[in-house]
C-alpha cells in the first residue's frame, strides 16, 4: 500500500507544480518568453448574470442560445490595451475539459461586447511585443501523461492569435515546438 501511495503523491505534487510558477524546460531553439506584465488580473470573481454590464450580458445570453445562460459567471478583468477600459475574461465551463477551463476574452470598448479570443488553462499577462500596445497572454494547459502545453497569444488583426506553442513532455524531458499555421 505504501508503494502505491508514493507515486500518487509524486503525481499530485507534479501537477501542483505546474500551476502558475512552474519552472518550464528550456525550448531547444532558445526562445526567450516575454516578461510578465506588472499588473495581473485578480482571481476569478463570481458575479450574478443580472449584475453583469448589459453589453457583456447580451453577448453571453446570445452565446448560450437556445439554452438559458447560467445564473452566475466567473470573470477576471484587465486592461489589455491601455485604453482604461478593462477587457473581460469570462469563464466558459461548458467549453473546458481535462486540459483546463476556457476563458472567452471580450472587448467591451464599443456599444457591444465582442470576442477577441479564447484561451485554455491557466494564464498570465505578459508585456506587449515591441511597437505594440496590447499585452500578450501566456497560457498553459495539461494534456495528461506528463504532457503540458505552453503557448503565447498576441493581439493581431483584431483578435488574439497563437504566436508560440510548446509541448513539454516531462516524462522524456523534451520540449517540442509546434508549427503555427498563419491564417
Amino acid at each position: 500500500m505504501r508503494l502505491l501511495l508514493l507515486p500518487v503523491l509524486f503525481v499530485t505534487s507534479l501537477v501542483s507544480a505546474f500551476a502558475e510558477d512552474y519552472p518550464w524546460m528550456k525550448p531547444p531553439d532558445g526562445y526567450a518568453w516575454p516578461d510578465y506584465a506588472a499588473k495581473q488580473p485578480e482571481k476569478d470573481t463570481e458575479i450574478p448574470l443580472s449584475e453583469i454590464p448589459a453589453v457583456v450580458r447580451v453577448y453571453l445570453v446570445d452565446q448560450y442560445l437556445p439554452q438559458t445562460p447560467p445564473a452566475t459567471v466567473y470573470v477576471r478583468r484587465a486592461d489589455l490595451n491601455g485604453d482604461k477600459v478593462p477587457e473581460w475574461f469570462v469563464d466558459r465551463p461548458e467549453l473546458g475539459g481535462t486540459g483546463g477551463g476556457v476563458y472567452d476574452v471580450l472587448d467591451v470598448s464599443g456599444k457591444a461586447a465582442r470576442s477577441i479570443g479564447s484561451l485554455l488553462g491557466g494564464f498570465r499577462l505578459c508585456v506587449a511585443a515591441p511597437k505594440e500596445k496590447w499585452l500578450r497572454i501566456e497560457c498553459s494547459s495539461r494534456s495528461g501523461g506528463g504532457h503540458f502545453t505552453r503557448y503565447l497569444l498576441q493581439y493581431i488583426a483584431g483578435e488574439f492569435q497563437t504566436v508560440r506553442n510548446e509541448d513539454h513532455d516531462t516524462i522524456h524531458q523534451k520540449v517540442t515546438i509546434r508549427k503555427i499555421e498563419k491564417p
